[in-house]
């Protein structure tokens, strides 16, 4: 008997989305790039054909990662239940709910699009380290010629390149499925979320939202070096949050000043929470209510807040992220 694929692929896991729906099981999207806002059900909310599953020449669909998200999704759903309820997991309990966390940042929509950009920067640079060099340039036609057949005389060298050098001639469309390599980092994090400190934070007084890219890290503004960055997750002074349910949140770190366990927050740290999840989603906030103040959200943090930061020196042609190329 043939398998059924699963087509329609969550780039939020519903079981994680319905802890955000209202009572009757609607969840409300912000879109932040249309200033829209529609109910759905989380079945039918942050979900794609295709998203994770790559298609082959032959048609066919390596469904490999959609399927080990499914298997990370269904270990942890039981202990997410016990962390919404202000159990703190231990040992292995801890390190399976750690991949899932992790998953649920490197799957985003948001991080495989950076992903996907910074390889077409990476392929950018090669190229303008190979037109630099005509010699370089020279065996790089060369061959290429081998491989197609196709011959390129001394007059079109030369224009194409000069074409490569000129970055306000083109712009550079990428596959946004070259991003989902991102998701290769999701053991390290794991491991790095296992180490951190887990606090939980119930926010009775505001309305938790949550977005298309839960998993937040923030370091303080003094802990980034100018050319080394702020080292990511293992920055000791970075933390991560995340959004569980309306009024539950779960913030990782480095800190030891809180013990482990359960914390109340006033409504402006709640509004900060709120914050966090606009400024880096990618395009959606989910909510269990139709607010006017998530909508004015949604619209004053309008621009993807995840994306390539190259040395301003870098002279970059403009780079799209498209779903299919083509389009």
């Amino acid at each position: 008997m043939k398998e059924v694929r699963t087509k329609r692929q969550h780039y939020v896991p519903r079981f994680y989305l319905s802890h955000f729906a209202a009572a009757e099981g609607i969840i409300w999207t912000y879109d932040c790039q249309r200033d829209e806002v529609r109910p759905n059900s989380p079945e039918n909310t942050a979900v794609e054909t295709n998203f994770y599953s790559v298609k082959s020449d032959d048609g066919t669909y390596d469904d490999r990662l959609e399927k080990w998200l499914s298997e990370v999704e269904s270990k942890a759903a039981p202990l997410y239940e016990a962390l919404v309820a202000g159990k703190i997991p231990v040992d292995q309990e801890k390190a399976d709910l750690a991949v899932f966390l992790a998953s649920l940042h490197t799957r985003s929509p948001a991080l495989i699009t950076a992903a996907a950009e910074l390889k077409g920067a990476m392929t950018q640079r090669l190229m303008d380290f190979i037109a630099r060099d005509p010699v370089k340039f020279d065996l790089s036609i060369d061959q290429w010629a081998r491989a197609t057949g196709q011959v390129i005389d001394k007059e079109q060298r030369e224009k194409l390149r000069a074409f490569i050098q000129d970055k306000e001639r083109y712009s550079m469309d990428v596959l946004r499925q070259a991003g989902l390599s991102a998701m290769g980092a999701t053991d390290k994090i794991a491991e790095i979320f296992f180490g951190m400190r887990w606090i939980l934070v119930r926010c009775k007084e505001q309305h938790l939202i949550t977005s298309d890219n839960p998993v937040v890290r923030l370091t303080p503004p003094e802990a980034y070096h100018p050319i080394y960055g702020d080292g990511g997750f293992l920055n000791k002074k970075a933390y991560v949050t995340v959004p569980l349910n309306a009024n539950m949140l779960l913030e990782m770190g480095w800190a030891k000043e809180l013990p482990e366990g359960l914390y109340a927050a006033n409504k402006e740290r709640g509004r900060l929470y709120n914050r966090q999840r606009a400024r880096f989603a990618e395009r959606y906030l989910f909510a269990s209510r139709r607010d006017a103040g998530i909508q004015a959200l949604a619209k004053k943090y309008a621009e993807p807040g995840v994306r390539i930061a190259m040395e301003p020196s870098a002279k970059l042609a403009p780079i799209k992220v498209k779903r299919r190329l083509g389009d």
